[in-house]
């Protein structure tokens, strides 16, 4: 139907192809690669940005977020940043948890404070991969 007149690729507008290229190059390499659908969904995003529209990205989606705002992607954290925290342990994949700094006057210090041992430096233990 009418609907999908404007997905068709003459209807999206030209997005710039090394933005797109960041993006796709940082997935896993068995994952399929549609540059259609990536185009797609970062003309969606930049508009959605310029607009003010609320967006929330989950997994994939907040990463083409970080990129749209000007953020970088890293393949492997721990190689490719100097003294980054590591985010992940194959040897103990479910149980690692790594700390963060909760930064006080926020909504996580308010949301964990019966939870944030030591008020001079709160620290909250995740996993994160």
């Amino acid at each position: 139907g009418d609907h999908h007149k404007h997905t068709q690729p003459q209807h999206i507008p030209h997005v710039d192809n090394q933005l797109v290229e960041e993006i796709r190059k940082k997935h896993a390499s068995d994952m399929d690669y549609d540059p259609y659908k990536d185009k797609l969904e970062w003309e969606l995003l930049r508009r959605a940005v310029q607009l003010g529209v609320p967006y929330l990205g989950i997994c994939r989606g907040c990463q083409l977020l970080n990129v749209q705002l000007g953020g970088k992607l890293f393949f492997d954290v721990v190689s490719e940043v100097p003294n980054a925290v590591p985010h992940i342990d194959y040897d103990n994949y479910d149980g690692y948890r790594h700390p963060i700094r909760v930064l006080s006057n926020t909504p996580l210090a308010e949301w964990y404070s019966d939870t944030i041992q030591d008020s001079q430096q709160p620290v909250l233990r995740l996993n994160s991969y």
